[in-house]
């Protein structure tokens, strides 16, 4: 679906954009893609990749990691529940 597609390519666009701005500001050394993003990972990808090497600060790119949580949807119900688990030991 073409409007689908398009879709996508704006809110690549939109976190490659916001993604950009954090590096130049915060320069970290990865920011992972979590919850619904992480399962449209591959039709995001492209765009923030596109954006990232045009906004971004080369120099702040060169150890940059993009990652995408492995956890979907229960990334944060996870990190929770091993915070408490942490906190009650």
């Amino acid at each position: 679906d073409e409007g689908a597609k398009r879709a996508f390519v704006r809110a690549g666009s939109a976190l490659g954009i916001a993604i950009a701005g954090m590096i130049n500001a915060l320069n970290p050394q990865a920011v992972v893609i979590v919850g619904g993003g992480s399962s449209a990972y591959p039709l995001l990808e492209p765009e923030i990749e596109k954006q990232l090497k045009v906004r971004a600060f080369p120099a702040a790119l060169e150890n940059f990691k993009l990652l995408k949580c492995t956890l979907g949807n229960d990334a944060a119900l996870l990190g929770g529940a091993a915070l408490l688990k942490e906190a009650l030991q």
